[in-house]
């Protein structure tokens, strides 16, 4: 995925969660060009979603 013609620099990342066969959640995106990874606390963060994401199917 480009963003603003910035080539593969310009790309984002994509983070989802396939809960079911039928059920994906878009949980976030953000640009490469901006972030390189994920820190630990956001890491936590989407542990505790994705679970919370999780029960309600």
């Amino acid at each position: 995925m480009g963003i603003d013609s910035q080539g593969k620099s310009g790309s984002a990342r994509v983070i989802y969660l396939l809960a079911t066969e039928d059920i994906i959640y878009l949980v976030m995106t953000y640009p490469k060009s901006k972030k390189d990874s994920l820190t630990d606390a956001e890491k936590a963060e989407l542990k505790k979603l994705t679970k919370l994401l999780k029960d309600e199917v």
